[in-house]
């Protein structure tokens, strides 16, 4: 769903896969840093999207295009940039232009002699572009990616022949009965704050934006965070669209359905994707 204009370049995108609620499906370990709307999308000098949303993360940057396909919601565009494929940036901003960030890119392949790096520029209509900058910085200099790299190699150290099976199938079970465990608990949790949780975002609603009420902004994310949102949507990170954007992250989380479990014959709940029309 890259624009042609991009072609030359697509080994150093990832597919990007969307919610019910068209916000990008989180990858593993992944925290959201920013988000920003109104972005144009320029690779090289030369204009190739126009006027999309942009979420910066921990891995990655998302672009989603704000105009839809013909009778459908998903976006004619959109595209995950992984910031292992971005070798620096600066920003850049020209008099009568939109303030920009220029993304020098690692190519997936080997330049033609005398050919400039390939760069995408990100150009900021709605006057984000600091903020997102400064994220960008952060995510950078943590580079996340690779401590996932650390982590899956410890991970494949495993122990072979029967003592391996069993300890296998030991893990296996465990990790099951802590699923369902977990499943009840969240349930539990979810219900005991449910009326908290509305009086919070009721009083948060009602003057987030006064610094008297930073304490209890404070404690509505860390609620979200303990209810199964470990990177919850925020007036700093989303700006005029933080109303939009919680609303959607909330709805991919609410969206609840019963299954059984086939074990034990108990009824537990998964969290699957909620359609939104």
């Amino acid at each position: 769903r890259l624009s042609p204009f991009m072609a030359d370049i697509k080994g150093c995108f990832e597919l990007l896969r969307l919610t019910e609620s068209l916000r990008p499906e989180p990858i593993p370990n992944e925290v959201e840093h920013c988000f920003a709307n109104h972005v144009r999308v320029y690779y090289r000098n030369d204009l190739t999207h126009e006027n999309g949303s942009c979420h910066l993360t921990s891995h990655r940057i998302a672009w989603l295009s704000n105009k839809r396909k013909q009778g459908s919601k998903v976006p004619v565009h959109m595209f995950a940039l992984p910031l292992k494929r971005v070798r620096s940036f600066t920003t850049k901003k020209k008099m009568f232009s939109s303030p920009k960030i220029v993304l020098q890119l690692l190519p997936s392949t080997p330049l033609e002699p005398g050919k400039e790096p390939p760069f995408l520029m990100l150009s900021f209509r709605d006057g984000n572009r600091d903020r997102f900058y400064e994220q960008l910085q952060i995510a950078y200099r943590n580079r996340a990616w690779f401590q996932d790299k650390a982590k899956s190699k410890h991970d494949t150290s495993r122990v072979v022949g029967i003592k391996g099976l069993i300890q296998h199938e030991k893990r296996r079970r465990q990790e099951a009965e802590k699923e369902v465990d977990e499943a009840f608990s969240d349930l539990n949790a979810l219900m005991s704050k449910a009326s908290k949780m509305v009086e919070l975002a009721k009083r948060c609603s009602d003057g987030m934006a006064a610094r008297d009420n930073k304490e209890e902004q404070d404690q509505f994310v860390r609620m979200l965070g303990e209810m199964g949102i470990p990177s919850p949507v925020t007036r700093e990170s989303a700006g005029t669209k933080y109303h939009e954007q919680l609303a959607r992250q909330l709805a991919d989380f609410m969206a609840v359905i019963s299954c059984h479990h086939s074990d034990k014959s108990l009824e537990i709940w998964a969290f699957q994707p909620l359609r939104i029309d």
